[in-house]
């Protein structure tokens, strides 16, 4: 035969009991507090043929009293072959300075490397060769009284001109 109606639907039963919340997971360490000083710094590039150190455009930090650790990357070249020296200086009181330079004498061959420990104080004479596309590199450590701003430097010590390339770069740390 032929089946019946559907009945009409039961009426719904009332929601369970929640269940308990379970507890929290272990939290991870707390890590270490960052040094957030730091800096970096780029050139904007120009030519000098200065006799007397010159800040070099954009390679400066301003610095609060501190260690800092610090390094200059300097490309360009030198229209003679006297080269020319690079140093530091800074606006506030230092405590104390020192890095060491090494820099290339041409394209293809390094100068000689030279532990400095003054401020305004002329390094090892790079880029001797006339129109070599060269790379000089200061790496040392500062330790500041006050604050002030740190500056790469350069000097031509004779003729022609030092051009500093937009590529030069300076980064500065925060060390203590």
């Amino acid at each position: 035969g032929s089946q019946g109606f559907t009945g009409s639907t039961g009426f719904v039963g009332s929601q369970g009991v929640l269940g308990f919340t379970g507890s929290n997971g272990t939290s991870g360490f707390t890590g270490s507090a960052g040094n957030a000083s730091w800096a970096i710094a780029q050139a904007t590039g120009q030519t000098t043929s200065s006799r007397t150190f010159t800040a070099i455009t954009g390679l400066s930090a301003s610095l609060l009293a501190g260690t800092y650790s610090f390094r200059a990357k300097i490309f360009g070249s030198c229209s003679a072959t006297a080269g020319a020296q690079f140093s530091v200086i800074y606006g506030g009181t230092i405590t104390t300075v020192e890095y060491n330079q090494v820099g290339q004498t041409s394209t293809t061959a390094w100068g000689a490397t030279a532990r400095v420990t003054a401020a305004n104080t002329g390094s090892t004479t790079v880029m001797t060769t006339n129109g070599a596309e060269a790379m000089v590199e200061l790496v040392g450590k500062i330790v500041t009284a006050n604050s002030g701003i740190f500056q790469i430097q350069a000097v031509k010590p004779s003729n022609g001109n030092l051009t500093i390339r937009p590529t030069s770069v300076l980064e500065v740390y925060k060390v203590a």
